[in-house]
């Protein structure tokens, strides 16, 4: 009778044990089922490979990001979206991560679209098996890069129209100081045919009562050449 009582409670209890491998089972399951329409409805593209850039997971956003669809970007090698002068620049930076998140900036292409700069965060995490897994969140900044050239085109324009202002306002300083130095020479001219024509002596000394100038009339009333 004790042997039946013990078979009994190591029954239930294994069916105790049951019913918790079920219900965490189903957890388990609910979990994934969560995680997956999260990755799959992000508004942000995802992409989740091996440590040597094989898509294991793509989600709708990356397949609109590369204008194709997530079936067919799983099981290719990230990098043939890279294009190929900066194919060795990205594998050495794939061998360098670790158990870490890193972040930088990159051009990707895709036969389906025109080649765009993209701003990259990936996330390292090892499984039990020792296998790094990588997980990329992949942002298309080439907008945000157009919008830089922008503001900077602006700014170079803003710049060439004040110096063009101020080289055409240097152009008319000098224009009017031309202008001066002309009417300037004239009056000269005019001031010198005045004197030399005067009737009337017209004479210049320095400091020393030397002469410095004297005009033609000075022959005329003293008969003695200067």
């Amino acid at each position: 009778l004790v042997q039946i009582k013990n078979l009994q409670t190591a029954n239930q209890e294994l069916q105790r044990q049951n019913q918790e491998l079920t219900n965490l089972a189903e957890a388990q399951s609910q979990e994934r089922q969560r995680y997956q329409e999260l990755f799959e409805l992000a508004p942000e593209a995802y992409l989740v490979t091996d440590q040597e850039g094989k898509i294991q997971e793509a989600n709708l956003a990356a397949a609109k990001l590369f204008k194709i669809s997530a079936s067919s970007l799983v099981g290719q090698l990230l990098t043939i979206y890279i294009p190929q002068t900066e194919q060795t620049a990205f594998l050495n930076q794939l061998k360098k991560l670790e158990l870490e998140q890193q972040e930088w900036e990159l051009r990707l292409e895709s036969p389906q679209r025109e080649p765009f700069e993209a701003a990259v965060t990936v996330t390292a995490s090892r499984y039990i098996n020792s296998s790094l897994s990588l997980r990329w969140l992949i942002r298309d900044i080439t907008r945000k890069s157009a919008m830089a050239i922008n503001q900077w085109e602006m700014r170079v324009n803003e710049r060439n129209a004040e110096l063009e202002r101020v080289n055409e306002q240097l152009q008319q300083e000098i224009a009017e100081r031309r202008q001066f130095g002309a009417a300037l020479s004239q009056r000269e001219l005019e001031f010198k045919a005045l004197v030399e024509n005067a009737p009337d002596v017209i004479a210049r000394y320095d400091e020393q009562f030397r002469h410095i100038y004297i005009n033609p009339a000075v022959e005329v009333a003293t008969g003695i050449p200067f």
